[in-house]
Formats: C-alpha cells, structure tokens, sequence
C-alpha cells in the first residue's frame, strides 16, 4: 500500500510542482534544433566544395554573402577582368540559388540562442507547473486522493465504469483509462472549481 504524500514545512520551499511536460511540443522543437543543425553542415559542406569556410561567425550570418566573397577573393584572379563575378559562379558550376534557398529555410526555423558549431539551443520547459501555494496544496491532496483510490482499486469488481464515475463524482482527480488509475486533474490544481 502506498502512503500518502505530506506536504511538511520542507515542502514550503518547494516554488512549483510540475504536473505535465507537453512531450509534443518538446519533440517538435528538439527536431527543429535537430533540423537547423543539418542545413547549417549541408549548406557547410556544400560551400567548402569550392572554399573553405573559415570564419563560421561571419558564414553563420549570412550564408551567401560570406560564400561569395570568399569565393571571389580565391578565384578572381584566375578569371579574365571582363567575365562578371556571376558568370564565374556560373563557369563554376556554382549554384548561388541552392545556397540562398538553405539560407532561407535555415533562417526561418526560429530557434532562440542557436549554437551552429554544437547543433544545441537554450533550454525551454515545456512544463505546467503548480506554482501558488493554493495550486501546490491542491496537488498534494488530490495526489492522497489518488493513492487512496488507487490503493482500494482491487475492490472494484466491475473497474473502469466505477472508476469512471467516481472521477466524474470528485471532479478533482480524472481517470487514465489506458494505466487503469486515477491521476491528476491539472485545470483543478491550477484553477480550482470554477
């Protein structure tokens, strides 16, 4: 039998309580990190076919421009004064567009702080926290709550149905059909009856 959860003067530091963590938003974003990442090596590695990238800083900045000027600084000389800088892209097999659209997509994925060497960003929680202490005190009874019910659940017989209805009764817990157990209702924690 599990006991139940006290909240004693210690608990009194405790600033919030997390009650869920939006999974769906974290995976989106670490696969924005993730993706942002990879048009930064591609375009990278695509550009050091002809120069290489020596300042990621400056390259960083602006993918297209910095390219170009090094480009033009390595190569100038070997073409003729009258051949314009794009023909010599062109003579090149330089695809200045393929350049500007990985610059394009890379600057539109919104990722704040972005580390282009380690592919990592600034943390963000996605969490829903309890955070005043009426939220907090909400939580540590409605978590006895659960334990107690959960404790007596081989006394129901007839399981889900009962369950179901006992969570409608009490309005401060739901039921997770799924793990067959009560868990928190977090707009009760965080707002109360309403």
């Amino acid at each position: 039998m599990k006991k139940a959860v006290e909240n004693t003067a210690t608990d009194k530091l405790i600033k919030r309580v997390l009650l869920l963590e939006n999974l769906t938003e974290l995976k989106a974003y670490k696969a924005k990190i993730k993706r942002k990442k990879e048009l930064f090596d591609e375009v990278k590695d695509y550009c050091e076919r002809y120069v290489p990238m020596q300042d990621l800083k400056q390259f960083n900045e602006s993918f297209t421009e910095y390219f170009k000027k090094s480009f033009i600084k390595k190569y100038r000389s070997q073409f003729p004064s009258i051949v314009s800088d794009l023909k010599m892209f062109e003579m090149s097999d330089v695809q200045l567009s393929k350049i500007e659209f990985y610059e394009t997509k890379y600057k539109d994925i919104e990722v704040e702080d972005f580390d282009y060497l380690q592919g990592k960003a600034k943390f963000i929680d996605f969490g829903m926290y309890a955070e005043t202490p009426e939220q907090i005190e909400r939580y540590y009874s409605t978590i006895n709550l659960i334990l107690h019910l959960n404790n007596l659940k081989e006394n129901f017989e007839q399981g889900t149905i009962i369950k179901q209805h006992i969570a409608k009764a009490i309005r401060v817990i739901s039921f997770d059909q799924l793990s067959n157990n009560f868990k928190v209702n977090v707009n009760y924690i965080l707002n109360g009856f309403q």
